[in-house]
């Protein structure tokens, strides 16, 4: 994020996901990869999607 001249710039990293495979074989071998809810729910309706 930039200031100039009046105007906020927003640019993108050059690399938004430096680190992520490492920081993801982390927590896998500290076997904190669990997901902290279901990705499925008991009462969602499938046809509905169709």
């Amino acid at each position: 994020m930039v200031l100039e001249n009046g105007y906020i710039i927003l640019k993108p990293t050059e690399q938004p996901r430096k680190g992520w495979e490492k920081a993801f074989k982390e927590m896998h071998d500290r076997e904190d990869d669990q997901l902290l809810m279901n990705d499925v729910f008991e009462d969602e309706n499938y046809l509905e999607w169709r």
